[in-house]
């Protein structure tokens, strides 16, 4: 494939699910922002090629962008 990782903040779980489960089948993983396994209830996700060094990357730069924001924003309001 193309890409190393992808992350998206706002998904339905009808966005996801089918994506997932191709990310998985092919070796890669897909974590929600804490990098825990991503579940349907989750809002976020991060699907990466299966290297614990982009996760990592790609978590702890998300977490920091976040902390950076306000409730409000996040809220969209």
């Amino acid at each position: 494939g193309a890409l190393t990782a992808f992350w998206e903040g706002w998904l339905g779980p009808w966005d996801a699910a089918a994506g997932t489960l191709l990310v998985r089948e092919a070796g890669g993983q897909v974590v929600d922002y804490l990098g825990q396994p991503w579940v349907m209830q989750a809002r976020g996700l991060i699907a990466h090629n299966g290297q614990a060094a982009i996760e990592q990357a790609l978590v702890g730069g998300i977490q920091s962008a976040r902390a950076g924001l306000t409730t409000r924003k996040l809220n969209g309001v």
